[in-house]
């Protein structure tokens, strides 16, 4: 089985931590950019700061370069960003049976298992695979994050396509068309019979098999400094949906203090993060600074 990745050179804080998290398993990286340096709103974004990290760790010789001009202010941030990630999966899905898409803040805990869950375990018939993603939104002062949880404390997944067969279309970001294939993490009983009956709605996709929560992706968006994050923003595909500012202002940053009491708190559908919790950082993964990591 052969696997490439495409990645979206715009936001360096994570790039080269959430690139080596899976390097070892890819044969090729189109590392897709644009020419002018501009992020999907139009504003500039440090393209050749992450350029420059990605070709530092590129010892094997994977990584494929290829610019193009993604600000196309006619259009919409999320529009220019399926745009981008259109293009890059076409160039990643010459001569491979997947295509890796993970995003340049997510890092993948354990390539070798999602490699072999991947080889052994989807059928044929289906073209793209959901994975679990863990949800870190902030720091406390012991070093520890602040995870998403359910209600109660408990193991809360968001979803996402994170790898697709050649030929599948993209439709919004990494949403796509193609017959999915969906691993999740076990719930607790309660979770799990609140689920069962969303899908019995139809409002809930099927589970096909289960992971460990050690196998989730850790996802860093909103964990980095208030500058970055502001900059991650203002490019950001859902730019336009919410007010960053106050977003900043009366949720993120406050957090650390008063985190207990936030409940439905996502930016732009709040039920979808029902709560926070502290985490420990996955034993493979060590935190080098404020804003960079490493897997070991």
């Amino acid at each position: 089985m052969k696997l490439n990745a495409y990645v979206l050179a715009a936001d360096p804080t994570w790039i080269q931590a959430s690139v080596l998290s899976y390097y070892e398993i890819v044969s090729t990286l189109i590392i897709s950019y644009d020419k002018r340096g501009l992020g999907w709103t139009g504003v500039p974004v440090p393209v050749e700061e992450s350029l420059a990290l990605l070709r530092a760790i590129d010892e094997d010789q994977k990584m494929k370069f290829i610019g193009g001009d993604f600000a196309r202010l006619e259009h919409s941030p999320i529009e220019n960003d399926t745009y981008q990630r259109r293009c890059a999966l076409e160039e990643a899905s010459t001569n491979c049976d997947w295509v890796l898409m993970l995003d340049s803040d997510e890092i993948l805990p354990d390539a070798g298992k999602f490699v072999k869950r991947l080889k052994t375990q989807v059928p044929s018939v289906y073209k793209s695979v959901e994975w679990p993603l863990r949800a870190l939104f902030q720091r406390l002062p012991d070093g520890s994050f602040l995870e998403v949880c359910d209600a109660f404390g408990h193991q809360h997944s968001e979803y996402a396509a994170i790898a697709v067969r050649p030929g599948a279309k993209l439709i919004e970001a990494r949403r796509n068309t193609a017959l999915p294939w969906r691993f999740a993490i076990p719930q607790t009983l309660k979770a799990s019979i609140k689920d069962q009956l969303k899908r019995l709605r139809g409002q809930q996709p099927r589970v096909h098999a289960h992971v460990s929560d050690g196998e989730a992706i850790w996802h860093f968006t909103w964990i980095r400094t208030e500058d970055e994050l502001r900059r991650k923003l203002s490019s950001w595909g859902h730019s336009l949906d919410f007010n960053t500012e106050t977003y900043l202002s009366d949720v993120w940053r406050p957090a650390p203090q008063n985190w207990r009491r936030l409940e439905n708190f996502h930016p732009i559908y709040p039920t979808t993060w029902p709560a926070l919790r502290p985490v420990r950082p996955p034993s493979k993964l060590r935190i080098v600074s404020n804003n960079s990591a490493t897997l070991c």
